[in-house]
């Protein structure tokens, strides 16, 4: 399974310190996210991004996420390499946006020591109540789940209108063909409400 990653520096700049950026569900870092980092390697930072597996130009099934356990693992693999090759005395930061947050949380949950400090950026530390199904309709996805996991059947908001106020992000997601705009595949949306 190939992972596809991406760093942003200035080759003529001192690097300061080196951050690793994390998507969020559904998206990945071929988007606003480059302009963030270009900003922070501006300042003199080495900025990392990692489309996770299915997300952007990974491999994978489009934005299925079969166990979020998987993304820790990935994240947290990919963040040891790095600190383990480049830059080992500079510290280490993340940053975590939306589902990015609760991966970068869950990360530093098991293994605090890769970072020396976190930027969570609206993150997806729970999904709203008002967003979930009833205990009946729940426990009958996961049953169904056994049989159809890839199957993007979950009712839902449309994302780009619910989940990006700005009408100018919505353009940028609609425009991004990278960045998945249907409805959540099942096994997927009962791993984000675990």
């Amino acid at each position: 399974m190939k992972l596809y990653y991406q760093k942003f520096f200035l080759p003529n700049k001192k690097i300061i310190g080196k951050i690793f950026y994390l998507h969020g569900y559904a998206t990945n870092n071929t988007y606003w996210s480059t302009e963030i980092c270009k900003k922070l390697a501006e300042n003199g930072y080495c900025v990392y991004t990692l489309d996770y597996e299915g997300h952007g130009k990974s491999d994978g099934l489009w934005v299925y996420i079969e166990d979020f356990s998987f993304i820790e693992k990935d994240v947290s693999d990919f963040i040891v390499q790095i600190i383990n090759k480049e830059y080992r005395n500079l510290k280490t930061f993340l940053i975590g946006d939306s589902m990015g947050g609760a991966v970068a949380i869950n990360v530093l949950k098991k293994q605090k020591h890769l970072s020396s400090g976190c930027v969570l950026i609206a993150p997806m530390i729970k999904i709203s109540d008002n967003a979930k199904p009833s205990e009946y309709i729940r426990d009958f996805l996961i049953y169904l789940c056994d049989y159809i996991p890839t199957f993007p059947i979950l009712p839902n908001n449309n994302l780009p209108e619910s989940g990006f106020h700005p009408l100018v992000s919505r353009r940028v997601i609609y425009s991004n063909p990278l960045i998945y705009n249907q409805k959540p595949r099942l096994k997927t949306a009962l791993e984000l409400y675990k």
